[in-house]
């Protein structure tokens, strides 16, 4: 776990603005980017980021490092980090478990440090085995690519596409 000191969260205090969404969503399985943004009353020559996952109360650093995420993390280049001001990361192999808040860590010497206000990831199942409902016909072949999921995560609805018996291109479900 990982251990640090007092944060100024999404404030310019410091002279420094952390920004992150309020949530993401993400497949099992899948990837999905945390992303950060941020802005400092001066131009960053150094810096660094952690992002990190509340648990229990405590702060489990996401990195390669720690075992619950070794080798399905990548965070975003030195040149985006101090030219973009972007402090992303990318988790690989979504797994239920990876469902949390996580935080964007940031500081830069000349400045301080900041923090944003979190991001709620939500790890989503794998839309497959549904049947999808489209006038295909006897023979029609169908695949998932789709789950509409509203802000609370309940299930709304399913889409999939496919080709009918005849070849034609179909599409069911609720629109996004």
């Amino acid at each position: 776990m990982a251990e640090c000191c007092p944060l100024a969260v999404g404030s310019w205090a410091q002279g420094l603005w952390v920004s992150q969404p309020s949530s993401v969503q993400g497949t099992e399985g899948g990837s999905v980017t945390l992303p950060c943004t941020y802005n400092s009353t001066q131009e960053p020559r150094l810096g660094s980021y952690t992002w990190v996952k509340e648990v229990a109360g405590a702060w489990l650093e996401l990195s390669n490092e720690t075992q619950e995420f070794r080798g399905r993390v990548s965070q975003a280049r030195d040149r985006s980090f101090l030219r973009e001001r972007r402090a992303d990361v990318e988790l690989r192999d979504l797994r239920p478990y990876d469902a949390g808040t996580y935080r964007c860590l940031v500081k830069i010497p000349t400045v301080g440090a900041g923090a944003g206000n979190g991001t709620w990831l939500q790890v989503l199942k794998p839309v497959a085995g549904f049947e999808c409902e489209a006038d295909g016909g006897v023979g029609a072949e169908h695949r998932p690519w789709g789950r509409i999921v509203d802000r609370k995560g309940r299930r709304e609805g399913e889409r999939c596409e496919g080709r009918s018996a005849a070849g034609e291109r179909v599409k069911d479900g609720p629109e996004l």
